[in-house]
């Protein structure tokens, strides 16, 4: 069988510089090196700069848990960070830290610490001209809740909720 190959695309520059081919192994925190999926990954900058990092939620082995790692172009694997007690649903760079929003609305921020990183976790909070106890509800009711992070035009970290009826058939990119 041929190795699984995961790979990050820039989709607005048809560059070879677009492509960035990722490690299939991650070094745990035991120090050990073991094979790793990515299930999502985010950049620090374009990878048409120099010096970006990578951060990614991974499994590493046939586990499902839901691993943080980073890459720097220089290493030939991941490096385990911590792991997130819920399933992550988006990452974003913003501020100068990665973001991985959870299942339970919570935030997970990379803090860069000399060569590595910390974890900080906290809870969303909602500021919402409807409450959200209605989306949830709406749930319920047919619809579907896809959760994002977003950086506003004017520089703001946002909570994205988008509601989608099932019948609708539509395109969620991300």
């Amino acid at each position: 069988d041929p190795e699984p190959q995961f790979t990050l695309y820039n989709l607005c520059n048809g560059e070879k510089r677009g492509r960035i081919d990722l490690p299939l192994t991650i070094l745990d925190k035991q120090g050990v090196t073991r094979r790793a999926r990515v299930e999502m990954a985010a950049l620090s900058r374009p990878p048409s700069t120099a010096g970006y990092t990578v951060a990614a939620v991974v499994h590493i082995g046939q586990s499902l848990d839901y691993t943080i790692a980073t890459w720097e172009l220089k290493e030939d694997h991941w490096t385990e960070i911590g792991s997130a007690a819920d399933r992550v649903l988006d990452i974003l760079f913003y501020q100068g830290s990665f973001h991985f929003l959870t299942s339970n609305e919570d935030l997970i921020r990379l803090v860069p610490e000399g060569l590595s990183f910390r974890m900080e976790s906290y809870h969303v909070k909602f500021r919402s001209s409807k409450p959200i106890d209605d989306y949830y509800e709406a749930q319920e009711t047919g619809y579907i809740l896809r959760r994002y992070l977003v950086e506003s035009t004017a520089g703001h970290l946002l909570f994205a909720l988008k509601k989608t009826h099932c019948s609708k058939r539509t395109v969620d990119i991300k």
